[in-house]
């Protein structure tokens, strides 16, 4: 079998993950497929032409390429982390948590795979499991504001008002812009005061406004006369 780190693969594949990291993943693309005519053992190509497809919506070519990588090398963690991304938009939610496993068991190091993780069991009605993954991926990267996003919503399933109120305010200290943030957050203020609006779940409605958040306008126009 022809080596993948073949020094003429390897050029290729190099060039197209510095577009790839300047976006230009539609110019990428072709320089990969020349690196797989080259070497179809190149495991590395077939993962970079997947995350290229990817990001370019063409999930259905992404996953393919990503089974391919997959089947050439099952040890790197980036390759189950791309497919269980591909999978999770594809609504293959089984298939997206077991790669998503694979790839945390290969590399626990990683906090987006944590998030990503515990956004799929947030969607899948399962707050435990998605507060455990959120927990951990807060504890890799306290300073990414989705994670106590995503954890207050678990909250907030759970009935776990409180708690959940609590993440919103890191979340929105985080980014004082993100307008979903403090529209949640006065939301759940809103239904923890039985619909009684105090000045700060008034500024939190404006602040979502001002964050880009429209759906804020009627519960403002209502509680905040």
């Amino acid at each position: 079998m022809a080596s993948s780190c073949k020094p003429s693969v390897k050029k290729y594949t190099e060039n197209a993950r510095q577009l790839m990291l300047e976006g230009k993943f539609e110019e990428a693309i072709p320089i990969l497929n020349t690196a797989i005519k080259k070497n179809s053992s190149s495991h590395e190509a077939y993962n970079l032409r997947g995350a290229a497809y990817l990001e370019l919506d063409r999930f259905e070519k992404a996953k393919k390429d990503l089974d391919k990588a997959i089947k050439l090398h099952k040890k790197d963690y980036r390759y189950f982390y791309n497919r269980a991304k591909t999978e999770k938009i594809l609504k293959k939610y089984e298939a997206a948590i077991e790669d998503y496993n694979k790839a945390i068991s290969l590399n626990e190091h990683v906090a987006n795979m944590y998030l990503e993780r515990g956004e799929l069991f947030l969607v899948l009605n399962k707050g435990d499991k998605s507060i455990e993954d959120l927990d951990k991926a807060v504890m890799l990267n306290s300073s990414e504001k989705m994670a106590y996003f995503n954890r207050a919503e678990a909250h907030y399933l759970l009935h776990e008002l409180k708690a959940a109120i609590i993440d919103l305010e890191k979340c929105v200290r985080l980014d004082e812009k993100f307008g979903k943030g403090h529209y949640r957050l006065a939301q759940i203020a809103l239904e923890m005061n039985q619909n009684r609006a105090n000045r700060d779940i008034c500024l939190h409605l404006r602040a979502a406004i001002s964050g880009g958040c429209p759906e804020a306008e009627p519960l403002i126009n209502k509680v905040c006369r």
